[in-house]
């Protein structure tokens, strides 16, 4: 459908992939547990849990290249507004786990604010790639 298409557009860019709980409070870009089901169904997604028991889903990893080429081929300015959201997303939450829990420890155990950075890497390093290309 097309709302499952841009559930797929838009989960290209979580490499390490997309809190399942975030995904579905979203105001914006809420995704539903029931496109969640046919897009798992079809192989289009994956869940799985990371090391602090978050769901996530990502798109494995011969459709996620696929998409990103399309994208780059089909280039308008929605997929850029869509793209900078992202990097906003990603890099709000990073900012936001370092102060409550890194920095500060306010909010819990400094280890527990390093193992959410950890498991949030590769979707910042690919909001740091994507930010600087479009500088």
């Amino acid at each position: 459908t097309p709302e499952q298409e841009k559930i797929l557009q838009y989960l290209k860019f979580f490499p390490s992939g997309l809190k399942i709980e975030w995904a579905q409070s979203s105001s914006k870009h809420s995704i539903s547990s029931a496109d969640i089901a046919m897009l798992e169904q079809l192989f289009f997604i994956e869940t799985w849990e990371d090391q602090l028991n978050f769901e996530r889903i990502s798109i494995p990893n011969p459709i996620r290249p696929f998409l990103k080429e399309k994208a780059k081929s089909n280039s308008t300015e929605k997929e850029e507004a869509l793209q900078k959201d992202v990097i906003i997303h990603i890099m709000m939450e990073a900012a936001v786990v370092d102060l409550h829990y890194i920095e500060s420890g306010t909010r819990g155990p400094q280890s527990y604010g390093i193992a959410r950075m950890e498991d949030e890497l590769p979707n910042l390093l690919f909001a740091i790639n994507t930010a600087q290309d479009l500088a």
